[in-house]
């Protein structure tokens, strides 16, 4: 099987959730397969109880990333119908990409897989774990080359606790991705 590698270069630019990160692998399915490792340099989170967690990783700055990926909670846990352990629980991911030299250019894959917390919520960091994470294109920009149209996302990461942040970020997010692709694509703002 063939494949090409694709690594991505960060430097931490804010101070806000600078001492968060990410060690996520997305791998495409489809021809060519594609490997992005891609370690977001700061991640934010909120949550209102364990069937409203929502984080964002980004990398850049807070108010422009150059990437980002929302991870939401879907429900809240239940014994024996989740992986591994009551605290696993179902979620959804937007891995958001902007593209070309200016950036000017977006695509949005969408998907769902599980996320596992290794920490409380509501603590200063959340440190958790995601896999089987199964990726789609939805929405894309013209003029931005596509990485993949399939492929699976696992990983860990760290996000520190701001809802205030978070909600600005989210909010900033979602204007700048329907400014770009002309219309407000869905990108969770609250907890809906």
């Amino acid at each position: 099987m063939n494949r090409t590698v694709v690594s991505i270069m960060m430097i931490p630019t804010l101070l806000v959730g600078c001492n968060a990160g990410s060690k996520i692998t997305i791998l495409g399915v489809s021809s060519p397969n594609i490997i992005i490792k891609s370690g977001f340099e700061s991640g934010l989170y909120r949550f209102s109880d364990m069937n409203n967690l929502t984080v964002m990783l980004y990398d850049g700055k807070l108010t422009k990333p150059d990437q980002a990926l929302v991870i939401h909670t879907q429900w809240i846990p239940a014994n024996a119908s989740t992986p591994i352990t009551s605290e696993a629980t179902n979620a959804t991911f937007r891995y958001i990409n902007f593209g070309g030299d200016d950036k000017k250019n977006v695509a949005m894959y969408r998907g769902a897989g599980y996320l596992y917390p290794n920490s409380t919520l509501g603590q200063d960091r959340l440190n958790a774990s995601v896999w089987q994470a199964s990726l789609r294109i939805t929405y894309s920009s013209k003029g931005l080359e596509e990485h993949f149209d399939q492929a699976q996302l696992h990983g860990n990461f760290t996000a520190e606790y701001d809802p205030g942040a978070m909600n600005q970020a989210m909010s900033q997010l979602r204007r700048r991705v329907g400014q770009m692709l002309g219309g407000p694509p869905y990108v969770r703002t609250d907890n809906q």
